[in-house]
């Protein structure tokens, strides 16, 4: 994934996109700069700078991938694809995300959506851009442009989507870039997706890349495991969720229920609960999910030990149009499913 930042007076912005809106074709920021229109205050491989000249900051593109890779991943399906992506930006009268635009290497827009001001969430930040129904190719990259008003001038940010990340994520969060990542829990990434990671697939995928079981693609000779919940309660930024067992502990250590799991559309944990080797049994009834990370103890008695709460603190589950949930047993099968809210 790569990023180039270009700011420009907002009048020559909006009579470039008018050219291009006629054809439904993105601006040409590289010839736009070329021609001394605009000025190009970043441009890095690594994402690991600043998005703004007026951030101080580290910001990254969170992005999710769900639904059917078909036709053009090889299959008989139809491709259907959602896109959920968010940059935690400002969004105030002074300083907006006026639109999100997704587009192809010809710079031909796939899709758009528009904000005003008052769009932001609850935490006065930029909204989710949610794409739904996309016929993506195969092996192709995409760009994604975020155009930020500010005033006179506006600030497109424009990221890569590399072609080896068009494709369903995965619970190691490999189509994000290392400084994204850090809105994820490592302890999470490690056990879904790293070298604590026991998955293996009958079909002989490899284990450790933190794939989630699907009716196409099943962890070992077993039925489905499939992941079930049901909302209680929602109250400003505090919630709960009953998520339920795919099955009992078959060994407290080596097989067993390990996570419950409520994640907002690009795949940050709104609440949860880590269950150890060798806890307590939790009664179907008992499971239940509320804001921050959570760690069930091995001493008999239940308790909860946070993770790390402090990665929830930007956003909150009232901003959320859906929510995914993930459920995992440590040996077989880490399944997903989405909850609509609005």
């Amino acid at each position: 994934m790569s990023k180039k930042t270009y700011k420009c007076d907002r009048r020559d912005l909006l009579k470039w996109f008018g050219a291009g809106a006629a054809t439904m074709m993105m601006v040409d920021f590289d010839e736009m700069y070329a021609a001394g229109v605009c000025e190009k205050i970043e441009e890095t491989g690594s994402l690991a700078g600043v998005i703004s000249t007026a951030e101080s900051d580290p910001k990254d593109l969170l992005y999710w991938f769900d639904g059917s890779f078909g036709k053009s991943m090889g299959s008989d399906i139809a491709t259907r694809v959602r896109l959920a992506a968010h940059l935690d930006l400002e969004h105030s009268a002074a300083s907006y995300v006026e639109s999100v635009i997704l587009a192809d290497t010809s710079n031909a827009i796939i899709a758009a959506q528009r904000f005003e001001p008052g769009d932001a969430t609850s935490k006065g930040r930029a909204p989710y851009a949610i794409f739904e129904g996309l016929d993506l190719a195969a092996g192709v990259d995409y760009f994604l442009f975020w155009v930020v008003k500010a005033g006179a001038s506006s600030v497109v940010h424009k990221f890569v989507i590399s072609k080896d990340n068009v494709r369903i994520s995965r619970m190691d969060y490999s189509h994000l870039s290392p400084s994204a990542k850090v809105a994820i829990p490592q302890l999470l990434i490690n056990d879904l997706g790293g070298a604590a990671s026991e998955h293996s697939f009958k079909d002989g995928s490899p284990a450790g890349a933190g794939y989630i079981t699907t009716p196409y693609q099943q962890y070992a000779q077993i039925n489905l495991h499939r992941a079930r919940a049901v909302m209680q309660s929602i109250s400003g930024d505090s919630f709960g969720f009953k998520v339920f067992t795919m099955h009992g502990d078959a060994d407290p250590v080596g097989h067993y229920m390990r996570y419950f799991l409520v994640l907002d559309p690009v795949g940050r944990v709104l609440g949860g609960i880590r269950r150890r080797a060798g806890s307590p049994g939790v009664a179907i009834s008992d499971i239940s999910v509320n804001a921050g990370l959570f760690e069930v103890d091995a001493d008999g008695a239940g308790n909860k030990t946070a993770v790390d709460q402090a990665l929830i603190a930007k956003f909150s589950i009232l901003d959320c149009p859906y929510v995914q949930i993930v459920t995992e047993d440590k040996r077989d099968a880490c399944a997903r499913s989405v909850i609509r809210l609005r």
